[in-house]
């Protein structure tokens, strides 16, 4: 609202000191006073976000664009969104594939870069044996994955409390 001519409103017709109040004159101008006694005239801006001085002029060509404060902050234009992943697998830091994956769980990588998958552990020890490990042989971590290695010259003792 644009403030007006204080002689548009006669002091008949304004709100007492504290109070807001919308008056109409005898040619049907509307008008709000606020509690200071200012008054402003209704009417006059923009109608459409199109009509508004910072704005772009049209909305013709901008179908699926948005709108974002240009870089010199003085207005609003169209951009085409940013199209990002829709699956995890488009994710540029994942595996390319579920194949051979099923009952794995993707965790970090050692060099902490991104995802891969992992044979899950249940925190059973007894399912370890399902991890391929035969007689004479013990399950190795190598940073990304367990595998079974041949005990050659090695011996391994239980830690304390375990026999």
């Amino acid at each position: 609202m644009a403030q007006i001519n204080l002689n548009k409103v006669t002091t008949a017709q304004r709100a007492p000191v504290g109070k807001l109040g919308i008056f109409v004159t005898p040619d049907n101008e509307a008008f709000l006073i606020d509690e200071n006694n200012a008054i402003y005239a209704f009417g006059g801006g923009a109608t459409s976000f199109l009509a508004l001085s910072d704005t772009p002029l049209t909305y013709i060509g901008q179908a699926g664009k948005i709108p974002i404060v240009n870089l010199a902050e003085t207005a609003l234009e169209f951009i085409t969104p940013v199209e990002g992943a829709t699956t995890f697998l488009e994710l540029t830091d994942t595996p390319a594939t579920y194949t051979g994956q099923a009952g794995k769980i993707p965790v970090v990588n050692i060099g902490e870069t991104a995802l891969e998958f992992l044979t899950r552990f249940d925190g059973n020890p007894s399912s370890l044996n399902q991890e391929g490990a035969t007689a004479g042989q013990v399950l190795t971590w190598d940073g990304s994955q367990w595998s079974a290695e041949t005990a050659i010259g090695a011996t391994y003792t239980a830690g304390d409390g375990l026999t």
